[in-house]
């Protein structure tokens, strides 16, 4: 079973928690990607389909906010069911792509990735949104690992 431990101050993760809450109500809403489905001219089996990934990002997104609101995050490890890492896992790449999408549009994939953005000339909220942006790779990079 996969083992996170994550130093995190209670500050940091708190806010951290009000954004990812925040964005993981926007990705539940819509998808983030255009996907095409099993038959795109079926509309009810369209629907259906596209109603069954958004549920499953809200199942994914429920878990994270889950491990985020454990009261061990951060000070000690919190052990996971390979399921629920992967739940994570998931719901991560969902909030990040959907961080960027709304914040980080004018940034490539690559200055993103290796963190080539210039953090003192961000605002305050785009310097929230980048950390937790960061985080939540970083989060994903030990689930990865644990896996």
């Amino acid at each position: 079973m996969p083992e996170i431990h994550l130093h995190v101050s209670p500050i940091f993760l708190t806010t951290f928690r009000d954004l990812v809450e925040g964005f993981t109500r926007h990705v539940g809403v819509q998808l983030a990607v255009q996907a095409d489905g099993p038959d795109p001219d079926d509309e009810d089996l369209m629907e259906a389909w596209r109603e069954g990934l958004l549920e499953t990002v809200r199942d994914d997104c429920a878990q994270l906010m889950l491990l985020l609101n454990d009261s061990g995050l951060g000070q000690d490890k919190v052990v996971l069911s390979e399921e629920a890492a992967l739940s994570v896992l998931r719901a991560c790449s969902a909030v990040r792509l959907k961080i960027q999408q709304l914040f980080l549009k004018p940034y490539g994939d690559e200055q993103l990735e290796e963190g080539e953005l210039d953090f003192d000339e961000m605002s305050i909220e785009l310097q929230q949104v980048y950390a937790c942006y960061i985080f939540l790779a970083g989060l994903q990079e030990v689930l990865i690992q644990e896996l």
